[in-house]
Formats: C-alpha cells, structure tokens, sequence
C-alpha cells in the first residue's frame, strides 16, 4: 500500500505546502535552492499518489504546462541574443525547472482536492516562514535574511496570493483558522515593511470579501483595517517612513548614472531606478524582441560592477523580451482567464474558490509592476491552480445556462 494511501486529504495538502514552506526557508538559509524545487517534486508525488483523492484523471498536467510554455521557452530563445548567451541560458533554465514543477502541482492540487483544502494548505504555508523570522531575528536581528538572500520579494509573492484566497475562504466558511492565517501574513507584511506588499495585499483582500458580502467588505474596512493601519503607524513608526517621499524617488533620468558616485546612504530608491533606468533604454534599442532574457543583470554587471536584476513585468519582461514576450504572456494570461471564465459559468463542475485563486493571480500581476513575477514559483502555482479547477473542454453556454436555471427553486414550488 502507497503511504500517502494512509493520509486523508486534509493531511496530504497540509504536508505539501509545509514541505513548500520548509524548502524555501532552507534553501535561503543555507544556500541550497535546489531544495526549492525538491520541495515540489515531493508535493507532487504525494498529491498526485493519494488514495483519497477527489478525482483521478491527471489529463489536466499535460495541458497545463503546455498553457504556459509559449513564455518560458520564448525566454530560452531569447537567450541567444543576450550579453552573454552561456549565462543567460543557464538563468532561463534554472526559471523553467523552478516553475515547472510549481504548475504542475497546482493542477494535481484542484484536480484531485477542493479549493478550500488547498486555501487551508496555504495557510499552513506561512508557519515554517513565521518560525524563521522568529528564529532569524533571535539568532541574526534579521527577520527577512537580508544578508544572505533577501526573502522579502519571495514573501511579498506569497502574502499577494494568499491574502485574497484566505479571505475569501473565510467568508465561505466562516472558520476561525482562515482568520489566523490571515493574521500572520498581515505580521509578516508589517515585517516587511514592503510598500507595495501592504497597498496590494489588503485591497485584493477586501476584493475577496465584497465578492460575497458588500456589506462585511466594508464594515471590515472601516472597523477594522483603518483603525489597525492607525495603529500600526503609532506603533511602528518606520512603516510610515517607507511610504514617505523622502525614502521614494522616481527621478530614472541620466542622473541616476551619477548617484553611483556618491555613498550608498546618500541613495534614495537607488536599486529600483537604476533597473528602470536601464530597462527604458534597452527597450528603446530593442523594441520588438527585447535585449534577452537575464541582459539587464548582465549590463549592470559589464558596465557598473553591480549584481542587480530587473524587478517588475514593465521594467524587466517588456525591456527584456520585449513586445513579442510580453504579447506572449498576455495570451497565456488570457487563455488561463479565458478557461475560468467557463468554469464560473458552470455551476455543477465549479469550485468557489475559483474567483479568489483569479483574485490572486490579478494582485501577483499587479505586484509584478515592482517585483519578479514570471521567474516567481508561485506565480507558476496560481497559474496551475487555475487551470486545474478549470474543466477541461469547454462548457456549452446553452447547457451551463439550462444546468444553472435547474438549481434555482421558482417562487411557485415553494
């Protein structure tokens, strides 16, 4: 008898994202990101081996990452003319082994269980980053692992996705642990201290909530998110200073060349400007197909001896791959949209959970206007969770319309 035959569902899915979690804070801890992608092969395995599982057709893995791909082995492509094409190969493929595997968990997670066990799942993937920032603050007075590989673009991901997902279970089932977990990604983002973490976070929440009570959304927004923001600003000065202009500069003109120059403390917003900086002027050298993949990391490593990449869908896809690339990726995105669209339509295969995995594909995209998105495993794993929870042909509309009208009870039967 297979182990994960031994599990119920709950535990398998628990087990998968804690795994996920603990690969992740390993991998940046001790510097072996292959532990990353480990993390999800053994997710894989035991998801896609359980005995308990809701379904048992895995159709939807092939179609899922062939959904995708157009972007990623674009991405390869475009290696070929970058800087340095050997480095920029080795960088793509490094992406698609990562996210590879993140898709395609997410197919075999709403494939085979229900989107309130994977939001539970979710949840549960926020504890082994909770007890890192414990223990590294203990141990290193550094709750994000500044010092040896930053976690605080990898969270920011993380808290984008789960935030609307958690809330929007929670309106569904009222249960207290949703509210927990909840709780924690709001700890974790303070932590931070990330701008556009807390200004995405809370309104893709709220989104959520209005989604099925207009009233709850806003007696939440006003009881409760405003008077604990007030709060946060009395508590934590600081995360009021991150919003302030002195730590914000949006100035990406030639000066920034000359601001390498001066200290480091005497740069505001510096890293950010200098990506956008080169990303405007790479873009305009080449327009259509872009410099290649990994090349602004690569100029800013020729020219100024830094070791910085591009953050962000505009200043790093669209300088990087250009118009054809980011054309490509809004056809995949439109296709993913496109198949939930269906499923939403078709009330007897859907899943409610459906409209708050979309919700948090929209707010990882909009965060991806400043930080990684496509390079980032859980963009791949909401991508997956999508098309998984989506039926794989087609819905008729007049037969979703019929199936719709037959669960509605007439006033006249009652």
């Amino acid at each position: 008898m297979r182990s994960a035959s031994l599990m119920s569902p709950r535990l398998t899915v628990s087990i998968c994202f804690v795994l996920i979690g603990i690969g992740h804070v390993a991998a940046l801890w001790f510097d072996l990101y292959r532990l990353v992608t480990l993390s999800f092969i053994v997710a894989i395995v035991l998801a896609h081996g359980s005995a308990s599982a809701r379904a048992r057709h895995s159709s939807g893995i092939g179609r899922g990452l062939l959904l995708v791909s157009p972007v990623y082995l674009y991405a390869l492509i475009s290696t070929q003319w970058s800087p340095d094409p050997s480095t920029a190969l080795r960088d793509a493929a490094y992406m698609c082994i990562a996210v590879g595997p993140a898709v395609t968990l997410g197919v075999v997670l709403t494939r085979r269980y229900s989107g309130l066990l994977v939001a539970q799942g979710l949840g549960l993937l926020l504890l082994p980053f909770a007890v890192q920032a414990v223990v590294s603050t203990l141990e290193r007075g550094d709750p994000m692992l500044v010092a040896n590989g930053s976690m605080r673009s990898l969270l920011g991901s993380v808290i984008c996705l789960i935030s609307p997902v958690l809330a929007g279970a929670w309106v569904l089932t009222k249960r207290r642990r949703f509210l927990l977990f909840g709780l924690i990604s709001a700890m974790l983002a303070v932590t931070m201290e990330s701008r556009s973490v807390i200004l995405f976070a809370v309104p893709a929440a709220l989104v959520s909530l209005y989604l099925h009570d207009r009233r709850l959304a806003l007696r939440i927004l006003l009881r409760g998110v405003l008077p604990l923001a007030i709060l946060l600003v009395f508590v934590d000065p600081n995360l009021l200073v991150r919003f302030s202009s002195a730590s914000t500069n949006l100035n990406v003109g030639e000066s920034v060349i000359e601001e390498l120059q001066r200290p480091p403390e005497e740069r505001v917003d510096f890293e950010r400007r200098l990506t956008t900086f080169t990303a405007i002027k790479t873009f305009r050298e080449h327009p259509l197909f872009g410099q290649g993949y990994s090349s602004i990391r690569q100029i800013h490593e020729i020219e100024y001896g830094f070791e910085l990449s591009a953050h962000g869908l505009i200043p790093g896809t669209l300088s990087e791959l250009g118009l054809v690339g980011i054309g490509i990726l809004t056809l995949t995105l439109w296709r993913v949209y496109r198949s939930a669209r269906w499923a939403m339509r078709a009330p007897e295969s859907g899943d409610p959970m459906i409209i708050h995995f979309a919700v948090g594909l929209c707010t990882l995209l909009v965060l991806g206007l400043f930080h990684q998105t496509i390079e980032s495993v859980f963009f791949g794993l909401t991508l997956g969770l999508l098309i998984g929870i989506c039926p794989i042909t087609r819905p008729r509309r007049a037969s979703a319309r019929i199936a719709f009208q037959s669960n509605v009870t007439s006033p006249s039967s009652k």
